[in-house]
């Protein structure tokens, strides 16, 4: 069975969708937010990126996905240190070689007017709202970790 680490603004799922994950995979659940439990394959842990106990993760499961769901996802404007954590994550998937990260996130980076310049290149993007340049900063973030070097 593989595991499975879900991760960021978890209390948007219900426990329905815990279910049907644990069915095809051994779910590892942490968030700040979440109650410490295990509920079959799926095990909830209390802790948030920042800590040294959510690295150790990673030397306990072989995580063959990563699934961060960003604080956008529900039109919301982001939770406290959401850049930070998903740093901590994607730093943590490189270091284990996970092949798949998944990041849950929201149209809101493409809320923009681009500036263009000659040639019809885009040279900077004008958000409407501070949410929007937040989720693209998530994005651009994600970018940067794409990137072979890495």
């Amino acid at each position: 069975m593989k595991d499975i680490l879900v991760t960021g603004y978890n209390r948007i799922i219900k426990e329905i969708l815990w279910s049907d994950l644990a069915k095809d995979f051994r779910v590892i659940a942490a968030d700040r937010e979440l109650p410490r439990r295990n509920d079959g394959n799926v095990r909830f842990y209390s802790i948030s990126p920042e800590e040294e106990a959510f690295r150790q993760l990673f030397d306990v499961y072989s995580f063959s996905a990563i699934f961060f769901i960003s604080g956008y996802v529900d039109g919301g404007e982001g939770f406290y240190g959401e850049m930070n954590d998903l740093e901590k994550v994607l730093l943590e998937a490189a270091h284990a070689h996970v092949d798949k990260v998944v990041i849950l996130s929201s149209i809101e980076s493409m809320n923009y007017v681009p500036a263009i310049g000659t040639g019809g290149i885009e040279l900077d993007r004008n958000f409407y709202q501070a949410a929007s340049l937040r989720a693209d900063q998530l994005e651009e973030m994600c970018r940067f970790f794409q990137k072979p070097c890495h």
